[in-house]
């Protein structure tokens, strides 16, 4: 009985998943059309931009809070280019101000903070060459450049670690990745 029953829930949440005209049945809405609209509005809107230019194939590793080389957890995500080149432009994910500029700061290297307009922190770290002009005060704006990516700290290949934490540069560190809302053009999950 148990057995039948999960088994008339499992086919219920498989057809909903793949056939969106048993969904559109289901929801009472008339063509396939309709829920396929439904289910887009849906998706969550990106509410910051990747912090990696897009001009190449990226990779995005070391997930959020799996172990590191240093057996704590992982506060935040790794972004590499495929070919492993320096020098990347890094761009900023959000409108804000860069409130923290950390110079060969022990194993995290070179560093940006930015302060964003919605309250939250945004760490990038390892970086090679700070964007010309910028200091720690400035605003800036969603997309624009403001370093590269580099190799600095305890690191062996050039990379971003990039953190958000929650209010302010030392608060608590969230997941980065739904805020991208993924797929990501050009970028592979590991």
């Amino acid at each position: 009985m148990i057995g039948s029953v999960l088994g008339v829930l499992g086919a219920g949440v498989l057809a909903t998943a793949r056939w969106p005209s048993v969904l559109a049945l289901s929801e009472g809405l008339n063509e396939p059309a309709q829920a396929l609209q439904q289910a887009e509005r849906l998706r969550p809107e990106p509410t910051i931009a990747f912090p990696v230019e897009l001009s190449t194939e990226l990779i995005i590793g070391n997930g959020f809070g799996g172990v590191s080389k240093a057996k704590a957890s992982h506060q935040g995500i790794d972004i590499w280019r495929s070919d492993a080149q320096p020098s990347h432009p890094l761009v900023a994910c959000i409108d804000g101000v860069l409130i923290l500029q950390e110079i060969l700061h022990y194993n995290m290297g070179n560093a940006w903070v930015i302060q964003g307009n919605d309250g939250n922190a945004y760490r990038y770290h390892h970086i090679d060459e700070f964007a010309e002009g910028l200091e720690v005060g400035d605003t800036v704006e969603q997309g624009q450049v403001i370093a590269t990516m580099g190799q600095t700290g305890n690191t062996n290949a050039p990379h971003l670690h990039f953190e958000v934490r929650l209010e302010k540069h030392n608060g608590t560190a969230i997941d980065p990745v739904p805020l991208f809302a993924p797929p990501i053009p050009g970028v592979t999950i590991y």
